[in-house]
């Protein structure tokens, strides 16, 4: 018996190999998907600018600012927090997102508490910088940090030092190298030529100006 169900399931998966794919319809334009995008890229310039402007035009010492926008922040992200379960259409997945049954550091590990670490001085300098200069060399800086990560993470672990492989496998087993993309290529030595002909053409406007030689 245990030879004739093996026969008949080999059968089966024959069948299925020899079958002819079915044509899936093409995929048509996400309408929802292109307003998110566009919404995110609205909301990312409008608050890329009334962030500069609160930090520039307000005289208050940087950690005071800081502090003011993160108190914003969290207050906000607490409240998303705890009314999202109210949006889940049935009691188990309210159960299952609820932070007051499942705990609020659920599923926290140190990579959670790393990227925690890191981020803090990340936020940190990023608002400096913006007080300091201006929010177009940060967004400038932020694409050429996307554009080593990008680099680094199409390069195999065991071509960086022993120090980083050792750091990289304490948290975890690594990730498998990206496969390289010609697309993302050449936007990465688009950002890459955009950053140098933005500080070439600032260097060359202030030594142009009143006080250059």
């Amino acid at each position: 018996v245990k030879a004739e169900v093996q026969s008949a399931h080999l059968r089966k998966k024959m069948e299925l190999l020899e079958a002819p794919p079915s044509e899936a319809p093409p995929p048509g334009l996400d309408v929802v998907g292109v307003f998110l995008i566009l919404a995110s890229i609205c909301f990312n310039c409008l608050g890329a600018l009334l962030v500069e402007k609160f930090l520039k035009g307000n005289q208050s010492r940087l950690h005071v600012q800081k502090s003011q926008l993160l108190l914003g922040e969290v207050v906000i992200n607490a409240g998303l927090i705890l009314a999202m379960p109210f949006f889940q259409p049935t009691a188990e997945l309210r159960h299952a997102h609820a932070p007051w049954r499942r705990g609020f550091f659920a599923g926290w590990d140190g990579r959670t508490l790393l990227c925690v670490v890191v981020w803090i001085p990340a936020g940190w300098t990023t608002t400096m910088l913006v007080k300091r200069c201006s929010n177009l060399l940060k967004t400038i800086a932020q694409s050429t940090s996307s554009v080593l990560t990008y680099v680094f993470t199409i390069l195999p672990l065991s071509c960086g030092p022993r120090f980083w492989s050792y750091l990289v496998t304490l948290l975890g087993p690594p990730l498998d190298p990206e496969p390289v993309s010609g697309s993302v290529v050449l936007l990465a030595v688009a950002v890459m030529l955009s950053a140098l002909s933005f500080g070439t053409d600032r260097n060359t406007r202030l030594e142009g100006g009143p006080g250059g030689a």
